[in-house]
């Protein structure tokens, strides 16, 4: 059985878990509409499918972290003059 997440409805969706199939078949519904989602298995939380928003989506979540780690621990140098 797997679960097919959106933005805010893994697990507190009434009809969540549900086959592979109708997961996938779902997933493909939301993606075609241009939202994010992603398909886990129901125990491991294992991923079985991720759509690109998702993808993108998480990629500028771990791309904001860095930058929050760079602004916070990574000393300025000293600024340079660019000289015409």
């Amino acid at each position: 059985m797997y679960r097919m997440g959106t933005t805010g409805r893994v697990i507190s969706s009434a009809d969540n878990p549900v086959t592979r199939k109708v997961a996938l078949e779902g997933a493909a519904v939301v993606t075609k509409n241009g939202w994010r989602v992603w398909v886990e298995h129901h125990t491991s939380g294992k991923i079985l499918y991720r759509n690109p928003a998702e993808t993108g989506y998480q990629r500028s979540l771990v791309d904001k972290r860095v930058i929050e780690f760079a602004e916070a621990n990574v000393p300025s140098g000293p600024k340079q003059s660019v000289q015409s």
